[in-house]
């Protein structure tokens, strides 16, 4: 049966690599094509700095968080709800810093506000990325990829109408953002369904202690 889930497993992941790759190789250019030098030099400014923001909130929990649900199955609502608070209040910590360095440019923002909240909202919310670490954690990565695929493909669709008709930098931007956050909703919902509840709850101290050191 584990080979079986395995194997199920990696026929999901691979077809949504292959999906993204071959869509986003051809949306990706069409996007730089559209914006021109100066606006996609904006969104790639603001993606980059999504993603090491990104890395800085997670704080290396990912691993962690996936390891503790694994051995320890009888606490995992409780695992779940103190990381997921615990990476709430350090992506808003996160985000209020890159804020104040967005608003002290020489002329005004480095970047523009409507495109650095599309960059930085779905990282203030990446905590939701616990309901999907939750899933791989019990041997259901195939639902976190259906779900991505599900996500990836409405944006993807909703980018290529804004590129047709309204290819404007801070359009794209939320496209971009959209996907992250449908995912977060998706995954929110699945865990619904199985009774987990929309938000995970719980605190333990030790627990904090030990994801954090």
């Amino acid at each position: 049966l584990h080979r079986m889930s395995i194997i199920h497993n990696f026929k999901w992941l691979f077809s949504y690599q292959v999906l993204r790759l071959a869509v986003g190789f051809l949306l990706g250019a069409w996007v730089a094509r559209a914006l021109g030098p100066s606006d996609f030099g904006v969104l790639s400014t603001a993606s980059a700095t999504a993603a090491i923001a990104y890395v800085v909130i997670e704080l290396g929990m990912r691993q962690l968080v996936a390891k503790e649900i694994s051995q320890r199955r009888e606490h995992e609502h409780v695992i779940v709800g103190t990381a997921f608070k615990i990476w709430l209040l350090s992506g808003a910590i996160i985000t209020a810093i890159i804020g104040l360095w967005n608003a002290t440019g020489e002329h005004g923002p480095r970047i523009p506000w409507s495109v650095w909240w599309a960059a930085m909202l779905p990282q203030m919310l990446s905590c939701l990325a616990l309901h999907n670490i939750w899933e791989e954690a019990s041997h259901r990565a195939y639902v976190v990829v259906r779900n991505g695929m599900i996500a990836y493909l409405v944006c993807a669709a909703v980018r290529l109408v804004c590129l047709i008709w309204w290819p404007k930098l801070t359009v794209l931007a939320w496209t971009v953002a959209a996907e992250t956050l449908l995912l977060g909703v998706l995954a929110m919902r699945t865990s619904h369904k199985l009774g987990r509840g929309w938000w995970p709850s719980g605190w333990d101290s030790a627990t904090a202690r030990k994801l954090l050191r």
